[in-house]
């Protein structure tokens, strides 16, 4: 997992998951966006995930996801955006 968050540039927000456990390592996020994307990495078995996040102003982020399975990408930038509200 250390491999994901070196291999970026950091920048902004990055949230590791570990074991269906979200945790930010860099910037700071609401505790219910971490609660969410833990559940949603329990829910479907995703045991270690890294998610980078850089504001694209306005309120917009660009999410980059690392460890969930294609079809969950989308899953997870919409729990990010619910919980940037």
């Amino acid at each position: 997992m250390t491999g994901l968050i070196a291999a970026l540039p950091l920048g902004g927000i990055t949230i590791r998951v570990r074991e269906g456990k979200a945790t930010a390592v860099r910037g700071r996020v609401r505790r219910c966006l971490a609660a969410d994307l833990g559940k949603l990495a329990r829910d479907h078995g995703v045991r270690h995930a890294c998610i980078h996040a850089r504001s694209a102003g306005s309120g917009v982020y660009k999410v980059r996801v690392f460890g969930f399975p294609p079809e969950l990408h989308q899953r997870v930038r919409n729990v990010w955006s619910v919980n940037q509200r």
